[in-house]
């Protein structure tokens, strides 16, 4: 592929992330509020991250970490293992970073996945996100990333306090 046209690739790309990041992307704000009601702890899952990501500084444990303090910092309480029936924060990061262009871009999903049951068929059980929030990104660095991923848990602890006032 000739310069000119890894150039216009790269524009290209970049035109339609800066169209699209001043947008997070979140569910009715009511309804899954009152999903979170009652909830005494949850579990942290984090997807893994790519080797070529995480070799600039954007690790899988890193970001457990940074869920996890920011959670008991808001007094939630953070299951060290996974236990049945247990909600789940659910956090999936996903990079890209083109060859030859000096930026990474992002999607970054929070959910709380929690068992359900249908309610037209009892015996279906199941487990679903019921509180999302997501949000994409670009940026040359990992620290921007970091801090998404700490808007999003802000949002999600501002809506479980919420949820849960006394």
């Amino acid at each position: 592929m000739g310069k000119k046209r890894i150039v216009v690739l790269a524009t290209a790309i970049a035109v339609v992330f800066l169209c699209i990041i001043p947008f997070a992307f979140a569910e009715d704000k009511e309804m899954t509020r009152l999903t979170l009601r009652g909830i005494k702890g949850v579990y942290v899952v984090i997807e893994s991250i790519e080797p070529e990501i995480e070799n600039l500084g954007l690790t899988q444990a890193q970001i457990r970490a940074d869920v996890e303090a920011k959670l008991r910092e808001a007094n939630i309480t953070v299951a060290p293992d996974f236990q049945r029936g247990l909600p789940a924060v659910y956090l999936y990061v996903q990079v890209l970073r083109p060859e030859k262009i000096n930026r990474l871009f992002y999607s970054i999903s929070l959910s709380l996945l929690q068992n359900v049951i249908l309610e037209r068929d009892p015996n279906v059980k199941t487990n679903t996100d019921t509180w999302l929030v997501r949000v994409l990104g670009m940026s040359s660095g990992t620290e921007a990333i970091r801090s998404d991923v700490r808007s999003l848990l802000d949002q999600f602890i501002e809506d479980f306090r919420k949820a849960n006032q006394k």
